[in-house]
């Protein structure tokens, strides 16, 4: 599986590198973008063009089931009663018309997760959640040992330097599974999509993003269940707001030894001075 990743999502060519040994033809490993169409076919044999996203090919079917879960558009995946999966484009068959489907624009790019959404409403998360209550204790050592597991284990970044990543970890520190996309956003909803497939419990996984912790992925873990989700990079405004808000652990700025906490502290086991 890793090896047909690793094909799907990369392209060769050939370029000149320049060092201070001068000038060299080598040849270069570039991560893929590319247009992905989600079709819905709903209960009345119509069919809804739903959006245009901008992603890295390899498992498609858990981009579209972690898109539709996070967006509202469907509550469980017993709502899906397939998914054709085409060269460019997924057509996914649902057995209830979606309560949310938010007007979109036709194509959300790679770098964003709230693409082609044309309200302020649309925003909001369709899900009343309150993660306060599901309580856990995790080490900040535990937590600071992640990012060299990520590490180890993104196939396209080790090809490509050019690709996000997002995964789930265990309270135990133990990597249960991880996605990788040119997309930030796509990454979340294919961690997502595996989440539910394999019947994880979200309230008992961590997820960890490579990049910043923009809204809409502090949000795509709300409406999942997520408790804690662990940034490489900075978070918004917006982000620490509902983090704070809907009852979710949100750290940001992982490094090799230190991290800052940024909304319910409680799930860590802190020294306090």
């Amino acid at each position: 599986m890793i090896e047909n990743i690793k094909i799907l999502g990369t392209h060769h060519y050939p370029i000149h590198k320049f060092t201070q040994h001068g000038l060299h033809k080598v040849d270069d490993v570039v991560a893929v973008e590319t247009p992905l169409l989600i079709k819905l076919k709903l209960p009345d044999n119509s069919i809804e063009n739903l959006v245009i996203t901008m992603h890295t090919p390899g498992h498609n079917e858990d981009l579209v089931r972690g898109f539709l879960y996070t967006e509202g558009i469907i509550n469980n995946l017993d709502q899906i009663v397939s998914i054709q999966n085409g060269e460019a484009e997924m057509l996914v068959q649902l057995n209830q018309a979606p309560q949310h489907l938010a007007a979109r624009n036709t194509v959300s790019t790679a770098a964003c997760g709230m693409c082609g959404k044309t309200s302020l409403d649309a925003i909001k998360l369709v899900r009343d959640f309150n993660l306060q209550q599901y309580q856990y204790q995790i080490a900040p050592e535990t937590i600071l040992k992640f990012s060299d597991k990520v590490r180890a284990a993104q196939v396209l970044f080790e090809s490509t330097g050019g690709i996000h990543a997002a995964a789930l970890f265990d309270c135990s520190g133990e990597l249960i599974s991880l996605r990788e996309d040119i997309g930030r956003h796509n990454a979340v909803d294919k961690t997502i999509g595996s989440m539910l497939q394999n019947e994880l419990s979200a309230h008992e996984v961590i997820l960890f993003v490579s990049g910043r912790a923009g809204f809409e992925l502090v949000q795509k873990s709300i409406v999942s269940g997520i408790t804690m989700m662990i940034a490489v990079g900075a978070p918004s405004s917006l982000a620490v707001d509902y983090a704070t808000k809907y009852g979710m652990t949100l750290i940001g700025f992982m490094q090799a030894t230190r991290f800052n906490i940024y909304s319910h502290s409680e799930r860590l086991i802190l020294e306090k001075n």
